[in-house]
């Protein structure tokens, strides 16, 4: 038998040494076993936490997925069919080439300045009877 069987044998157990040894042992079980529950709480705490946050950023990237969708959708259709105001300034331009006018131009035209809004004519009332 090793050391310690032999030193267990001649331990009286009803001596205040081995009543000091117990207390001592007890009281580090205690403290051991009362810091193992403290940490598996606070890794059951913080698995909430980030399940939490997860479910946060997975709603987030879903609601943001759905804006790049609509957005993407947006601008396929912009690219697809041109602006009001992209076909007006092609018109515009074809129009303003002279080459391509059956009436030339009048001799006393003077462009509009920005004040005279109200003088300018209709564009699709010009381009409606030129076709």
């Amino acid at each position: 038998m090793g050391r310690s069987a032999e030193r267990q044998r001649h331990v009286d157990k009803h001596s205040d040494e081995y009543a000091s040894h117990r207390k001592k042992n007890n009281d580090a079980v205690q403290k051991s076993r009362k810091l193992s529950r403290q940490k598996s709480k606070a890794v059951v705490d913080r698995i909430k936490e980030l399940t939490d946050e997860n479910k946060c950023l997975e709603d987030k990237i879903k609601r943001l997925t759905e804006e790049l969708c609509a957005l993407q959708s947006m601008y396929s259709e912009k690219q697809r069919r041109p602006s009001l105001s992209d076909v007006a300034e092609a018109r515009l331009d074809q129009l303003l080439r002279t080459e391509h006018l059956d009436v030339p131009l009048d001799e006393d035209f003077v462009p509009c300045s920005d004040d005279d809004e109200d003088s300018v004519p209709d564009f699709e009332a010009i381009t409606k009877n030129r076709n």
